[in-house]
């Protein structure tokens, strides 16, 4: 294992989480942040509360890079854990939930539950799980067959938005696919595509 400074959040939304005295550590959705040596000491596995650290991380779907493994495998992983760990949080809640009913005597009834799980946000958390187990499908078919490469594919103009300023680059092609499919990126995607398409013909002339 090689170990960067980057904290990776390959899931659609942007995480901040609480690190130390108030100051938060901010995560882009399909991006990753630079960590301080401090904060990737406390990432480290094998420190005291290390386990906690791990857990918050496995639940927001978040990893520290390695440089030795193919960022959409080691994304893969954080995704599947994500996935794990929300949809067993939401199970249990909808759990207690239909078993409080039934020992206040209350018929079952899927509109009342379903009003129920708005109300306690249970809603949206059922989306997040089912977002989730989207993007591990759609990985498990771009790693499938290469999951055990170590090498990393040398940089492409693919994995870049170049329409952006500055342009952004992506740490994979499937990290800039899941993030023009976001439905506020449309116009970024039409956008993206049109250059795209542009661009293609120089490209073949080179």
């Amino acid at each position: 294992m090689a170990y960067t400074a980057k904290l990776a959040n390959p899931t659609p939304w942007p995480v901040k989480l609480d690190w130390d005295r108030g100051i938060k550590i901010n995560i882009p959705a399909f991006g990753d942040t630079t960590l301080t040596m401090a904060q990737l000491d406390d990432f480290r596995d094998g420190k005291p509360g290390s386990e906690a650290v791990l857990e918050v991380l496995n639940y927001h779907g978040l990893f520290v890079v390695d440089s030795d493994r193919p960022y959409d495998n080691q994304a893969l992983d954080a995704i599947q854990r994500a996935y794990n760990a929300k949809k067993a949080q939401y199970d249990s809640a909808v759990r207690n939930l239909t078993d409080r009913r039934a020992a206040a005597g209350v018929a079952p009834n899927e509109e009342a539950l379903e009003q129920t799980l708005k109300m306690q946000g249970l809603i949206t958390l059922r989306d997040k799980v089912a977002t989730l187990g989207e993007q591990v499908k759609k990985l498990t078919e771009v790693v499938g067959p290469v999951r055990e490469r170590q090498l990393r594919q040398p940089l492409d103009p693919k994995r870049t938005i170049f329409i952006t300023d500055p342009p952004r680059e992506f740490p994979s092609v499937a990290a800039l696919t899941f993030f023009l499919e976001m439905p506020e990126n449309t116009e970024l995607r039409a956008k993206h595509e049109a250059f795209t398409k542009q661009a293609l013909p120089v490209a073949s002339n080179a």
